[in-house]
């Protein structure tokens, strides 16, 4: 197999598994939204779901529909004001367009659903073309290298997780660095280093935090022997060179990043206890009993489908395939060459084995950013492993043949035993297939046919990647119904708030962009202490998951001392009754009855009656010195309030949470910004003001600037290029 054929393999597989969404319109969603926006539906949803998956729907979705279509004034929204009374808008995991590809995307479509798929279909197929350039760069053979990246990168893990892109992107921009830094140390070349900076600078944009620091354990040490093994006599400054490169696509990244360093310094997430982190190892998406964690390591699929709502699974598996590679690991001389992946394994398999060590790790070695299974972090060192292995044995440098039959026979009577102990029955027709494959790969490998082991890594994700896959039509996925519409009508352009059971899949938060409301609640890891402090004034029970989520009101107990009218809240939607002086109902919609807050809602005013201390004010009395104050600009990231005419020097209001990037200026002189009521955006206003422009100003509108570094950076390699040519030429 020539690199040309097992290119056109790569795509071809790419197509074969996600023809839908390329020819038909589909997208990768988890699910119809019907529970989530109050519908019933009179037949099943015939399209594969899983509501654990949740986070596309109450974050990445309502994320990036911000980014495409919020009402923002700057070349970059920033802010929502939909949720949380307004917060930043996040410009990482690739669903900004802070990123460079996901700009160039952007200008496609204005749909959400369609943009993040797109998304998603760009990352796995680059994922899957680094994964086997790097796999050739180490020296196996082309159609190892082919299947192992066929096999992994469209495999049940990352299949498993589609609608989480930022897994499959942390996996897609890994393997350019491993690539490029392979390839820069044989043989530098100005395409090569702008690569590993712009690599760099994307798997920061892009990725899932907690797996750019296990990633980071594999290539730090990679860079450093690869440069050390090939650099020659100049291997130091090789070396020098790849890490200045690298730092360089670091700083393109850093005003994104001094935005979420703010962002993670007002919010409690640094505060998790172990506890939090241990529920990587126990909980839904954690490892689960560590021998069926290793059963499933081989195939998942034994006990019933992976992607069931009902099973407690992580998505961490190899297949059959993968895993009969790794058994030419530990003959002839695989392990000699690829011992150091094989340490990175361990770790991975250790932690998740030992709740002790993988404490450890969240102490001492920088696993304390987010929750992430530990074998996830593990998995790229277990594809190389296993590409070695397989490679191997096509070399014939296997030693003595027997010796993979003999552990082959072994791992599938452990894997049998280990199921056979759990309560879930056997599914044959996945146990027939799983043992086939098995077979059928270590017979390939040992009567050293190569083709065959490239096409059966391409049979391995077809199988087993597909059967993950969460596609559905664009138009079977609800954005609107009666209930929503109802609730918008008695909204009326304010918030709303939801009362009731807090795990209740009716209206999660963070929807409300796709739906065109606004609200109280937050889907946000990052919420700020401010924020998380504020919801005790309206809900004796606050956030969950140190500020993670803010869901439902439980009780009525706090809605009378006129908070909800600062918060601008013109209806509650109740799935419990409510009864206080300060509510009255107004009507009811199925299940949910809506009341409303008495006190008409504030949304911008110039008090005249407020103490202040530093910048801090508190408003002395809501309704005696209260001035008129109305927005004349519809944008979200620049508020222009017009007031009346000779006002007195006062505190101007705003129905929104403070943040200390909001600037304040009236005829280009600086105001100063307030904390109101200790949470509440406020203005100091001089007498006599008419005007204040209030406009948020991140560090990231600044990325526009590293984007036009790198095409500029691209344009002048692709002229030294060609001038180089035409030189040789002549």
């Amino acid at each position: 197999m020539k690199r040309r054929h097992a290119f056109l393999v790569i795509v071809a597989l790419f197509l074969a598994l996600f023809w839908p969404c390329l020819v038909r319109g589909w997208v990768i969603y988890p699910h119809d939204n019907a529970q989530e926006l109050g519908l019933s539906r009179d037949t099943p949803d015939p399209y594969p779901s899983n509501h654990k998956f949740s986070d596309t729907s109450s974050f990445y979705v309502p994320e990036v529909n911000e980014h495409l279509n919020g009402a923002h004034e700057a070349w970059l929204a920033t802010w929502n004001p939909h949720v949380e009374l307004g917060r930043p808008l996040g410009q990482v995991s690739g669903f900004s367009p802070a990123f460079l590809m996901t700009r160039v995307l952007a200008w496609t479509t204005d749909d959400a659903f369609v943009l993040l798929t797109r998304i998603t279909l760009a990352t796995f197929l680059l994922a899957a073309l680094f994964a086997f350039l790097f796999l050739e760069e180490l020296g196996v053979r082309v159609e190892v290298a082919c299947g192992v990246a066929c096999a992994f990168v469209f495999g049940p893990y990352a299949t498993y997780w589609s609608t989480c892109v930022l897994f499959a992107a942390g996996w897609c921009w890994t393997f350019l660095l491993l690539w490029l830094v392979a390839s820069f140390a044989r043989a530098p070349s100005a395409w090569k280093g702008l690569g590993i900076a712009f690599g760099a600078h994307a798997l920061l944009m892009t990725s899932y935090p907690q797996q750019i620091v296990w990633h980071l354990y594999a290539l730090v040490p990679f860079t450093i022997g690869r440069a050390w093994k090939h650099g020659g006599e100049k291997r130091v400054a090789r070396l020098a060179t790849i890490g200045a490169l690298a730092i360089a696509g670091v700083l393109c990244a850093l005003p994104v990043y001094a935005d979420l360093a703010l962002a993670a310094e007002r919010s409690t997430r640094g505060t998790a206890d172990h506890a939090f982190f241990l529920q990587t190892l126990t909980g839904i998406n954690g490892s689960g009993p560590p021998w069926l964690f290793v059963a499933q390591l081989f195939d998942a699929f034994w006990i019933g489908d992976p992607m069931s709502e009902a099973r407690a699974f992580s998505g961490v598996t190899l297949t059959p395939f993968l895993c009969a590679g790794f058994l030419f690991v530990c003959c002839g001389s695989a392990l000699r060459k690829c011992w150091g992946w094989l340490v990175l394994v361990a770790v991975g398999v250790a932690m998740a084995f030992s709740k002790e060590l993988y404490l450890f790790g969240v102490d001492h070695l920088g696993l304390s950013f987010s929750r992430y299974t530990p074998m996830a972090g593990a998995l790229i060192p277990a594809a190389v492993a296993t590409a070695y292995g397989f490679d191997s044995a096509l070399r014939g440098e296997l030693g003595k043949r027997w010796i993979p039959i003999v552990l082959g026979g072994v791992m599938l009577a452990a894997v049998v035993a280990r199921y056979a102990a759990h309560s879930a029955p056997f599914e044959l027709a996945w146990v027939a297939v799983g043992v086939a494959l098995f077979a059928a790969t270590i017979a390939a490998a040992l009567a050293r046919n190569g083709v065959a082991v490239a096409a059966l890594g391409v049979l391995a994700a077809l199988v087993w990647g597909r059967a993950e896959l969460l596609m559905r039509p664009r138009d079977s996925i609800a954005t609107t119904s009666p209930f929503v519409e109802e609730l918008r009508h008695r909204a009326n352009g304010a918030r709303y708030a939801g009362a009731g059971d807090v795990v209740s899949r009716l209206l999660p938060p963070n929807q409300e962009s796709v739906l065109d409301l606004s609200s109280i609640h937050s889907f946000n890891s990052l919420s700020s202490r401010a924020y998380q402090e504020w919801v005790t004034r309206v809900s004796e029970v606050g956030t969950r998951t140190y500020g993670r989520q803010f869901r439902k009101i439980t009780s009525s107990a706090k809605l009378g001392d006129g908070e909800l009218a600062l918060a601008a809240v013109t209806v509650i939607a109740s799935e419990i009754p409510l009864e206080s002086p300060a509510i009255e109902r107004v009507g009811e919609f199925g299940s949910v009855t809506f009341y409303a807050p008495r006190e008409a809602p504030l949304y911008q005013a110039l008090f005249t009656r407020f103490t202040r201390a530093g910048d801090e004010a508190k408003i002395e009395d809501r309704v005696e010195g209260r001035h008129f104050a109305g927005s004349i600009n519809p944008a979200d990231d620049h508020l222009r309030i017009r007031l009346g005419p000779a006002e007195p020097e006062g505190l101007l209001f705003v129905s929104q949470q403070h943040h200390p990037q909001w600037r304040a200026t009236s005829n280009g002189r600086e105001l100063d910004t307030v904390v109101v009521n200790g949470f509440y955006q406020g203005v100091i206003v001089p007498a006599g003001t008419r005007e204040v422009d209030l406009v948020f100003q991140p560090w990231s509108l600044l990325m526009w600037i590293p984007q036009l570094l790198f095409v500029l950076a691209a344009l002048a390699c692709g002229l030294a290029s060609r001038i180089t040519a035409s030189s040789r030429a002549t």
